[in-house]
């Protein structure tokens, strides 16, 4: 083979495809479909007598000849996500199934593409069709042949109108580039994927989706074959054969997400093929009939496509046809591709052509994205798949006159140089589509993350809605990882931390290898998920004793922001010191005895015990923490607010901006050496300060109150060592603290007018962000923070942490706290404080942990966005260990939580009272609302929670001549909830401006009474009760009563009063 690449398509002017999805027959996936067509299977399914009469056939049919039972569809055509969406059940029911479909391939599509798409800096576009929709034809339209021109019909039209498609995508999705719809009959799909093309190298969006779908909810009821006529006798579809005798229909969606080819080679995206060129024409009259094809016109449009591309037909490998196995498409086909062929400089041969359409039939809207979601598999596996049923040659084409012949099996592309292909769409009605696209440019080759040849930890994040999805997810991407064992962790961390939106239920692990991540994702996490919820966060900052030789090492070697920190403070120190601080935290250069990965509680070097040095433990933890705080907060973690426990509140005035980091250091050092003349000894107990009173000696204080039943205790030694053997007598836990003085005791009084002086000599300011005092328990105040004699106080008097931690969490909702030092003993202690569920990470390891620092932070990291932080799913690995710069992958996507919403037509014989009747498979079936949509996740918490407590509560029966009773009827029905009660606010219960206006219509026309959407807003009376006291005012206003409130039987008719919903009116986004 030759060494040499193919020359790159000219990357200014070329679309790349960098991400995909799909629902075809038989493949509920793009991965399914190609496996499909490699296998040679067409998605035919022949329905037998039971199967038929099931799906509502008509008996008289079973014994027709002409009638044709055989089907492709996709599974699950009727089933939806809604809750992932957003819709109530009946709006779910009400809209199109083939918006329902291309909306969940549309998120697919962007999750393939490792992007979120409301995320990306640029606009975004989005183009699409759909077949017209059979499901309103059919299901719906006959339920409102009587209320013509009402709101209700409009509301079912907005949900099945495909020029809503689009639309519908870029509002659930959040985009903002061009949304357009577009409906060229068969060539729907690839006209949108050329308007896309246009669009992104004309600049007017930065990513597109483009796409199609189309569905036949009926397809199970068959066709009638007529002989020459286009539908096949069997079903099967015969593209360029001598049998070749019609087609028949498919369901499908499809979408690729595309981007200029040279902002995808500059992102890192994975690009799975090359789109050169396209083109768009159409036929004008220049054919036998409107719904005939032209070989001028499909001649012209290849021509115009090999033209923008820039390339000759020589080149080309492979057309995907248009191939619809008729026998007059076919030949006029052939000769057009020749033509075009011959005039664009001729071909030596060996080009091969095929037509999807042999494995999953015509898909209408969607057969010409399935033609090129097809093609760009191929040029990426490079394998041109078979096409099906060809036995001999279609003798209504010249073929010896022509260089290409069927894919009558897989293989290879025949042409020499790159891989190349064209697709073709041609509609009904003249308009004529074809690409050009080219395998995609080589990949940077995987590059070793730097790191002394070690394999570098990576955080994985995973987040779904439900714990179904999210188990779901797991296996799947556990699944993944064991297909692909090739993938680089950092690419798949990178992916799922960029590329994928963050939902409430969350999963992380910490791995290094594929494999290992595949049997993490495989066993049970070891804590259910909870919600996330944002919140803001806390630093919890620890003071002396805390501290161990090591401590930061592997931060120290990766996180450049960390390192910078502390090389900033070991040049502070050195002339305070007389020696290197880094040497007193991570040994001599070269020693890595204290690294990240020989854990232990060695205070030896930091205390001078080792060295004969003066100690750095103090200056070491306030570096340390001020070293920590900033890394997070360069990972867009920053604090809002911050409590330090004792040495600890000196690391957060200086991140406060009180005290400057120049002077905190030598600030710290003073106060440790002076503390350290008086000596004595320091304890923790755990005891309440009540209980622990009556045991100390005349020589011994409360040091801290660290939470109910645990305090620090500071004395002269012989105190500490006769308290010791009290509470040991007592039962009694405790132990040492690593501070070799009486800290926060009156004992300290010999130097603290010394100490009074070093402070005043600093300029202290205003704190720039809060942080809780240790003498007060409440926050500090600008004149306490600037107040040397504060800081006098503060070292004599104890620390009231406990008091602090319940300042610090005062607020709803209380701050994710994040220990930023080491040991952890904060976390526990604030959670004796708070309870065992408060959300507090320690953010370093303990000196005994048996992980090394690398793991230990990124573990943290992982919490804080279980809890919420989502700015923590960047920190997927530490900087350092990053190497080159990742690619986004295509990992499994969303695994949708779908269930059946369903309508059905009304019985022969006209629609009958009641509306419509809801079908789902876990919910019982119940009359359709009459109105109010709530799409995309719109109903924010607060209003779901009120909206269930209403649905636990009885409901109203609606009785005659209870007002109450029957506008809390039409109120349920309207919103679809249960146990509304008379006090509930319609917006909290999820309904929208749509809706309000026709539940108006319907109380109005109840209640006899001129109702106004307006004056019930301005009064605030969007409740039931709010309606009837507004009916109440407005009909006493106009002199007169009003009639009696409900017609015999109870709630009035939905078909006069209204009774559907508008699927394209969310609530939670439309609060006008």
């Amino acid at each position: 083979m030759s060494d040499h690449r193919p020359p790159a398509p000219d990357a200014e002017f070329s679309v790349a495809v960098i991400g995909l999805a799909a629902r075809f027959p038989g493949a509920p996936t793009a991965a399914a479909f190609w496996d499909n067509l490699l296998a040679g299977r067409d998605s035919l399914t022949l329905l037998g007598d039971e199967e038929y009469l099931a799906a509502g056939g008509d008996p008289a049919l079973l014994d027709d000849p002409y009638h044709v039972r055989a089907v492709r569809e996709i599974d699950g055509h009727d089933r939806f996500d809604a809750d992932h969406f957003g819709y109530r059940p009946a709006e779910a029911a009400l809209l199109d199934p083939q918006q329902r479909v291309f909306l969940e391939v549309a998120h697919h599509a962007f999750e393939d593409s490792g992007y979120v798409p409301a995320r990306h800096p640029g606009p975004v576009g989005v183009y699409a069709g759909a077949a017209v929709s059979r499901y309103y034809a059919v299901n719906l339209a006959p339920w409102y042949a009587g209320l013509p021109g009402s709101l209700d019909q409009m509301a079912a039209l907005s949900g099945n109108s495909p020029g809503t498609l689009p639309t519908r995508v870029s509002y659930l999705l959040g985009l903002t580039g061009p949304s357009i719809s577009v409906q060229t009959a068969c060539s729907t799909s690839l006209v949108a994927v050329h308007l896309a093309c246009q669009d992104l190298l004309a600049h007017r969006c930065d990513l597109a989706l483009a796409g199609g779908v189309a569905l036949n909810p009926h397809a199970r009821l068959g066709y009638r074959h007529v002989k020459d006529g286009p539908y096949s006798p069997d079903g099967r579809v015969r593209a360029f054969d001598a049998e070749a005798v019609g087609m028949s229909q498919g369901d499908g969606a499809g979408a690729v997400v595309l981007k200029r080819l040279q902002d995808a080679l500059a992102d890192g995206d994975t690009i799975r093929a090359v789109i050169l060129g396209t083109a768009v024409n159409n036929d004008g009259s220049r054919k036998a009939g409107f719904t005939a094809p032209s070989a001028h016109g499909q001649t012209e449009v290849i021509l115009a496509a090999l033209a923008e591309a820039g390339v000759e037909a020589g080149g080309i490998g492979y057309v995907e046809a248009h191939g619809t196995g008729t026998p007059v498409g076919d030949p006029i086909e052939l000769t057009a591709l020749r033509d075009a062929f011959d005039r664009a400089g001729g071909h030596p041969g060996e080009c091969l052509i095929g037509s999807v359409k042999t494995n999953i039939g015509h898909l209408d809207a969607a057969a010409g994205i399935a033609g090129l979601i097809k093609v760009v598999l191929a040029l990426e596996h490079g394998i041109i798949p078979a096409t099906l049923h060809h036995r001999r040659p279609n003798p209504l084409f010249d073929w010896e006159s022509a260089p290409f012949r069927p894919a009558v099996q897989a293989g290879p592309w025949r042409v020499p140089g790159p891989r190349r292909a064209g697709v073709s769409s041609f509609g009904i009605g003249g308009t004529n589509a074809h690409a050009i696209l080219e395998q995609p440019p080589a990949p940077e080759p995987p590059g070793r993350a730097p790191g002394a040849g070690e394999t570098p930890y990576t955080l994985l994040t995973l987040s779904a809605r439900t714990p179904a999805a999210l188990d779901t997810l797991a296996r799947d991407l556990a699944a993944h990882l064991d297909a692909h064992p090739e993938l680089d962790p950092a690419d798949v961390a990178y992916t799922l931390s960029a590329g994928r939106a963050a939902y409430p239920l969350r999963r992380t692990l910490v791995v290094r290898e594929p494999g290992e991540a595949a049997e993490a994702l495989r066993a049970a996490p070891r804590t259910p998920p909870r919600p996330a919820a944002e919140r803001p966060l806390a630093l919890l900052l620890p003071g002396g004793g805390a501290h161990y030789d090591g401590m930061g090492a592997g931060l120290y070697a990766h996180e450049p922001v960390f390192r910078d920190v502390i090389d900033e403070c070991a040049r502070i120190m050195l002339p305070v010191l007389g020696h290197d601080l880094r040497t007193a935290l991570y040994g001599p250069p070269g020693d890595g005895a204290a690294g990240p990965e020989r854990p232990g509680e060695h205070t030896a070097r930091l205390d001078g015990v080792a060295t004969g040095l003066r100690s750095a433990a103090f200056p070491a933890v306030v570096a340390t923490e001020y070293a920590l705080a900033r890394l997070l907060e360069s990972h867009g973690l920053g604090p809002v607010a911050m409590l330090g426990h004792s040495l600890g509140e000196y690391a957060a005035a200086c991140l406060a901006g009180v005290i400057a980091l120049e002077d905190v250091l030598p600030l710290v050092a003073e106060r440790e050496r002076l503390f350290a003349s008086v000596g004595g000894a320091t304890l923790s107990v755990r005891l309440a300060p009540d209980d622990l009173e009556p045991l100390l000696g005349p020589d011994a204080a409360v040091a801290a109150v660290n939470a109910g039943e645990a305090c620090t205790v500071s004395g002269t030694t012989e105190a500490i060592v006769a308290l010791e053997k009290r509470l040991a007598e007592a039962g009694v836990d405790h132990h040492r603290l690593r501070v070799p003085s009486a800290v926060h005791t009156p004992l300290l009084d010999p130097v603290l007018e010394e100490y009074r002086a070093l402070v005043a000599g600093l300029p202290l300011k205003a704190p720039r962000i809060p942080y809780v005092s240790n003498v007060t328990g409440t926050w500090i105040t600008a004149e306490q923070a600037a107040d040397p004699g504060y800081w006098v106080r503060h070292s004599r008097e104890p620390v009231r942490f406990a008091d602090g931690v319940r300042t610090l969490c005062a607020d709803d909702p209380a701050p994710l706290l994040v220990e930023a030092g080491p040991g952890g003993q904060l976390s526990k202690l604030a959670r004796q404080v708070l309870g065992p569920d408060a959300a507090v990470v320690p953010a370093m390891r303990h000196a005994y942990a048996e992980q090394s620092d690398e793991a230990f932070f990124l573990e943290a990291v992982g919490s804080l966005w279980r809890y919420g932080a989502d700015a923590a799913a960047g920190v997927w690995r530490l900087t350092g260990r990053r190497g080159r710069r990742p690619r986004r992958v295509p990992l499994p996507g969303y695994p949708f939580q779908r269930r059946r919403f369903w309508i059905d037509p009304p019985p022969r014989g006209g629609a009958p009272a009641g509306g419509p009747v809801l079908a789902t498979d876990d919910i019982p079936a119940d009359t359709v609302p009459a109105g109010g949509a709530v799409p995309a996740g719109a109903v924010p918490a607060d209003a779901a929670e009120t909206a269930g407590a209403a649905a636990r509560r009885e409901p109203q029966a609606a009785a005659p001549g209870d007002p109450v009773r029957q506008v809390t009827a039409l109120w349920e029905r309207a919103l679809g909830v249960e146990g509304i009660g008379p006090d509930d606010n319609f917006f909290d219960l999820g309904g929208d401006s749509l809706l309000l206006m026709r539940l108006t219509a319907q109380v109005r026309d109840l209640l006899g009474a001129d109702l106004s959407v307006r004056r019930l807003f301005l009064n605030q009376r969007l409740t039931v009760a709010g309606f009837l006291a507004e009916a109440a005012e407005t009909t006493a206003a106009a002199g007169g009563s009003a009639p009696d409130p409900a017609p015999a039987g109870g709630v009035p008719d939905p078909a006069a009063a209204g009774g559907m919903p508008d699927p394209a009116a969310p609530t939670g986004k439309d609060r006008r």
